[in-house]
């Protein structure tokens, strides 16, 4: 189920911060709270939103300009139709619970929380040789999970030497390629034969598959098991629904993970962060409840 995702704009920081609160804590999705437009707009460079409400008429006309499959709210109005130009109306001065009625009534209508994606995970880990991706595969090794695409970008697959197209076509965007792919592998896309080729793929790339797995009525999802040699940019992560990250509870390994986790504050991922799941693959009751309430409760 795709996520709904919600920004409040405006210049009153306290308003935001109690509205924003209040939507989250009520689970109308993830709501984020920006003061400036920049803000905004940058945060939209890197990431989705679906909805977005503000008080500045002007700066929401500006935004239908930039980003026209937006759905903007005006706060300000008492009037529940759209305008002329496209942007919905709402009594600002009212209870952060009927604003998220409200704002919950208009998703509903035009169904942005009701659009069904599948689920991508990402496997990923700072610390080498700790069963990152034993664990990708026992994912879409069981069957209770329902049928789960592995997708390698690894820097060599362990995978025996296969046909080396599918990232080919994911780069030229043959989508009837790509889905024959998805349909006769097993349910394995090894990576590819070459660590430079693997490092090719971007974030664009990933999200066009993901359109591309959409379509496809073989899975149910698919899990990435990503390389750290693979891994040029961090806002990769930024493409998944979740990050399994495996570590072993060793002193070395504890602070890799601490510096992952670092690193991603550092370039302003706290989204990715807080999907991330840690899995100490020191514990098996550990590595059964985390994929469990992932795979078999939460998607």
């Amino acid at each position: 189920m795709k996520v709904l995702r919600i920004g409040i704009l405006d210049e009153e920081e306290i308003y935001v911060e109690r509205l924003c609160a209040y939507l989250n804590r009520q689970g109308m999705g993830r709501v984020a709270g920006f003061t400036k437009k920049q803000a905004l707009v940058s945060y939209l460079e890197k990431r989705r939103l679906d909805l977005v409400a503000g008080t500045d008429r002007e700066e929401l006309v500006t935004l239908r300009e930039q980003y026209p499959e937006l759905c903007l709210v005006w706060l300000t109005a008492p009037a529940s139709e759209t305008s002329d130009s496209g942007i919905y109306s709402l009594l600002r001065y009212q209870s952060a619970k009927t604003i998220g009625q409200r704002l919950g009534e208009l998703a509903g209508q035009l169904g942005l929380a009701q659009k069904q994606e599948k689920p991508m995970i990402a496997v990923y880990s700072p610390v080498g040789r700790c069963g990152k991706t034993s664990l990708a595969l026992r994912v879409i090794g069981t069957e209770a999970y329902g049928k789960w695409l592995y997708v390698g970008l690894e820097d060599y697959s362990f995978f025996a030497e296969e046909e080396d197209t599918f990232f080919y076509y994911v780069k030229e965007r043959e989508e009837n390629r790509v889905l024959e792919w998805m349909a006769q592998c097993g349910g394995r896309i090894p990576s590819a034969g070459s660590p430079f080729d693997s490092r090719q793929m971007n974030r664009e790339d990933a999200q066009w598959l993901h359109l591309v797995l959409n379509k496809s009525e073989s899975y149910r999802g698919a899990v990435w098991d990503i390389g750290t040699g693979v891994l040029s940019d961090p806002e990769f992560f930024l493409v998944f629904d979740a990050l399994l990250v495996p570590y072993l509870s060793e002193e070395k390994a504890m602070a890799k993970r601490s510096r992952f986790e670092r690193l991603l504050r550092m370039h302003g991922l706290e989204d990715v962060l807080e999907q991330v799941r840690f899995v100490d693959m020191g514990r098996q009751d550990e590595i059964t409840d985390k994929l469990e309430e992932l795979f078999g409760t939460h998607f």
